[in-house]
């Protein structure tokens, strides 16, 4: 791979094949009868689903390759992990996540530096709920990419609602908005992580108000503070 690799995506980069809001993304395979033909849905994300209004896009997002992945300081992540299936999939969907794999596991050993396959890698990881194997390519990329703010939104969510680490999380959620601070899905998963897991109803506010404060002429961003206080008010009713 050329020392100063640009690899252009569409701000959806981070869901690649499963839709926005992202970082950080939950997928379900479900068996469609009567053909039993697998489809690959993009499923509600952990926080919950509320109107916004308009909500306008952030525009494309710039991946920066800043370091070869044959530097010897990064350790890549490991490509052959078990795989190991809930009873939630049926026979045809372990095919389908079987094959999916293999695939992008094929592609990385040919070319380590396709940072695509090592996104939909995570993310099928993820699905296996093999949180481990998500969160060491994450982290990985971090140390690769130039400020990838879907990278640390997908740490967030896993640290908050998989690992079970809150600190870490808040840590991710904060260098996402930091690094795209118009981008209301990230302040929309912040200000939930903080009233749905942290119980902190002070800091959810401030990180919607922080958000509406930086972008006053977007109707989502006011919409989402209000929508903070609503949930709010209806939790101490």
């Amino acid at each position: 791979m050329k020392k100063k690799l640009i690899v252009w995506l569409p701000y959806v980069v981070s869901v690649i094949l499963f839709g926005a809001l992202g970082y950080y993304f939950y997928v379900d395979l479900k068996v469609t009868s009567p053909e039993d033909e697998i489809t690959v849905n993009a499923p509600a994300t952990t926080t919950p689903k509320i109107d916004l209004g308009e909500v306008v896009a952030s525009g494309d997002y710039k991946i920066e390759v800043i370091k070869e992945p044959q530097v010897p300081e990064i350790k890549r992540p490991q490509l052959e992990r078990p795989i190991t299936f809930s009873a939630s999939f049926s026979s045809n969907a372990k095919i389908l996540m079987v094959e999916k794999i293999e695939a992008s596991i094929s592609l990385l050993k040919k070319d380590p530096g396709n940072i695509d396959e090592w996104l939909n890698l995570a993310i099928y990881r993820k699905m296996l709920s093999d949180y481990k194997g998500a969160e060491e390519i994450w982290i990985y990329l971090t140390k690769i990419l130039k400020e990838p703010s879907y990278v640390y939104a997908n740490l967030a969510d896993l640290y908050g609602y998989f690992l079970k680490d809150p600190v870490k999380a808040e840590g991710y959620f904060k260098d996402a908005i930091r690094l795209e601070t118009t981008n209301i899905e990230y302040y929309t998963q912040f200000a939930y992580f903080y009233l749905d897991v942290m119980k902190d109803s002070s800091k959810a506010v401030a990180v919607a108000e922080a958000g509406y404060a930086l972008n006053k002429t977007r109707p989502d961003f006011k919409n989402l503070l209000e929508q903070i206080h609503a949930r709010i008010t209806q939790n101490n009713s």
